[in-house]
């Protein structure tokens, strides 16, 4: 493509200035073809504006080639003047020690020798004096600090250590025969049922003997005094029955009553204990390592729960 002004440019700004532009990238690419040819002839091509971005992007791609293979060379020789100083540092560092090694006195060689273990003791990176000071520093506050650490772990071991002897004694403690049932557990338990029992049959009896006697009124109205009940009663009762006989037969059946109720209770948490109190115990701890294994069932279920 010429890159001459057209006439249809001169009307154009726009297209004037695309193709000074075209104009200003064919002159870059001709001295970058003249440059790599170093004075021969370049050969004769097409001009079009895909061989202007074939041969721009060539260009670009080898200008970053000599650049990289510039800053390689250069690191190459700023490694070749190290290794050249390094070897003339080594030799003169032996030469040094060789020298002071031979004229230093003997005192002077056990300065040196005490400089040399605590660089390696304090682990630090060279022996000069602040160095050494700010390496000793540190360790110190590093021990400082360590030393507090193991008084803190020290007490806490020993209060872990009391707390666990206080807990041995308590488990001991619970062991103990104190904690233990009674001997005549079965015995007693017995006596409530065989109690219980009996005090059924009497509160029925007594039930029946009132409801013969008062009818449904001492029940219907128990608000109602002596005297007014004993006057509803006095037709029905049979004779030679005292109302205040009455009176403390019901609240000897209430009495009873309620102390079937108790021993009901208390009988009622022994109602799935065998009646030998070998085999109750056994059956308790037998119940106390199922709860322990459903405790850790339900305890898997909710981390299982929280994974999902």
């Amino acid at each position: 493509m010429d890159t001459s002004l057209t006439p249809l440019a001169l009307f154009s700004p726009s297209k004037a200035a695309q193709q000074r532009a075209q104009a200003q990238d064919w002159h870059h690419v001709d001295t970058w073809l003249s440059s790599k040819y170093q004075g021969r002839s370049v050969p004769a091509f097409e001009r079009n504006e895909e061989t202007l971005k074939a041969l721009q992007s060539l260009a670009a791609a080898n200008e970053r080639a000599d650049e990289e293979r510039e800053v390689l060379w250069a690191v190459e020789k700023a490694a070749l003047r190290d290794l050249a100083d390094s070897a003339t540092k080594h030799a003169d560092e032996t030469t040094i020690v060789a020298a002071l090694t031979t004229n230093l006195p003997t005192e002077g060689m056990q300065h040196l020798d005490i400089l040399a273990v605590s660089t390696i003791a304090l682990d630090a990176p060279d022996s000069h004096p602040t160095t050494l000071a700010h390496s000793l520093v540190s360790h110190t506050m590093s021990a400082h600090t360590l030393s507090n650490h193991l008084a803190y772990l020290t007490t806490l071991q020993s209060h872990l250590q009391s707390r666990l002897q206080e807990l041995r004694l308590l488990l001991n403690e619970v062991r103990s025969d104190a904690f233990k049932p009674p001997r005549d557990l079965p015995r007693q338990t017995a006596d409530w049922t065989r109690n219980t029992k009996i005090l059924k049959a009497k509160i029925g009896e007594y039930t029946d003997r009132l409801a013969s006697l008062s009818g449904s009124d001492v029940y219907s109205s128990p608000s109602k005094s002596p005297r007014k009940r004993a006057g509803t009663i006095e037709d029905r009762a049979p004779e030679g029955v005292d109302w205040e006989d009455i009176v403390r037969m019901e609240q000897s059946v209430l009495s009873l009553r309620k102390e079937l109720e108790e021993l009901e209770t208390r009988v009622e948490r022994f109602h799935d204990l065998p009646p030998d109190k070998e085999d109750a115990r056994k059956e308790v701890e037998r119940k106390m390592r199922e709860l322990e294994r459903l405790k850790g069932q339900r305890d898997d279920l909710f981390e299982g729960l929280i994974d999902g």
